[in-house]
């Protein structure tokens, strides 16, 4: 008698587990709204459209893209850091060139419409920080870091007015292209700052989409102080991205 209580009392503790078990998983399937599924480290990628700008006027228009990596810290707080080619760069003041002292038919020579393309290899770390949604399967969140910037090459393409000797004007040269990278910062540093969207796909993966804001640290113009250079150029980016999680 007493060797079957204890067989019983095996039975009902070895069913006991089953019973937990299959509760845990219920319950761990009927969670699945999309994100409470993501394994806290996460790889994926990202395109996104940059809005550039120098610290005067002008405008120009490139792209980023590259590898994301993110570590949810806790359920609000999450890290990611990207390897990213970054597009930047913006527009320039008009700048005139007097060859007046020069022998020659030409007075002088006029750059206009200047801008600068410089095509950066960028490592930000960013704080994502989550907003509560009581289960939604999107995800808002609010970006907030920093970023090194390595320059690869840096462009200024520009219209040239030749002003002859004679007063006349030469027909204009458009869309002159010079390689100025010995003239802008290798080494760059920003702040960053954003927010995002990021929408779970049921199994694990997840698409997003983020405005972020990047304000340049540096002047980036090594030839500052020479006139007619370009003077102070801190850079800022408003960019448009999306990517997706595996």
């Amino acid at each position: 008698m007493r060797s079957f209580v204890s067989r019983l009392r095996r039975l009902r503790s070895t069913h006991l587990i089953f019973l937990l078990c299959g509760l845990w998983v219920h319950d761990a399937s009927a969670q699945d709204d999309g994100l409470s599924a993501f394994s806290p480290l996460r790889y994926g990628a990202k395109v996104g459209a940059n809005l550039n700008q120098f610290s005067q006027t002008g405008m120009v228009i490139d792209v980023n893209g590259g590898a994301v990596v993110s570590y949810q810290v806790s359920d609000l707080i999450g890290i990611r850091g990207e390897l990213l080619y970054m597009g930047i760069g913006g527009g320039l003041s008009d700048r005139v060139i007097d060859l007046s002292a020069f022998e020659g038919n030409i007075l002088s020579v006029t750059y206009e419409n200047r801008s600068r393309s410089i095509k950066n290899v960028e490592l930000p770390v960013m704080a994502a920080i989550s907003i509560p949604t009581n289960g939604s399967s999107v995800s808002p969140k609010f970006l907030i870091g920093a970023s090194y910037g390595y320059s690869i090459a840096s462009f200024e393409s520009r219209d040239l007015n030749f002003t002859m000797a004679d007063g006349s004007l030469a027909p204009p040269v458009s869309n002159t292209v010079e390689n100025v990278s010995s003239s802008t910062q290798s080494h760059q540093f920003a702040m960053h700052g954003g927010f995002a969207l990021e929408y779970g796909l049921g199994n694990g993966s997840s698409f997003y989409q983020e405005i972020r804001y990047r304000y340049g640290l540096d002047n980036i113009n090594i030839d500052r102080g020479r006139p007619g250079l370009g003077g102070e150029l801190i850079p800022s980016t408003i960019s448009l991205n999306f990517g997706y999680f595996f």
